[in-house]
């Protein structure tokens, strides 16, 4: 993650989401400890989805996608 899109984020997003992403990234380290693509992959696209969901909810509302 760059610093810029660090700035742009809603701080009240970054708390309120501080336990799901604790536990996306934990999901994700698991994976990696256990050197399983499959549930790494998974964590990484469930993990970013969530990111995705809250930058498109922010910076595209009311515009085309």
């Amino acid at each position: 993650t760059d610093k810029q899109i660090l700035n742009d984020v809603n701080k009240a997003y970054v708390v309120d989401g501080m336990e799901k992403s604790l536990r996306e990234h934990e999901d994700i380290l698991s994976a990696i400890r256990n050197r399983d693509e499959v549930a790494g992959t998974k964590a990484i696209q469930v993990h970013f989805k969530e990111l995705e969901d809250y930058f498109e909810s922010k910076y595209l509302r009311g515009k085309e996608k």
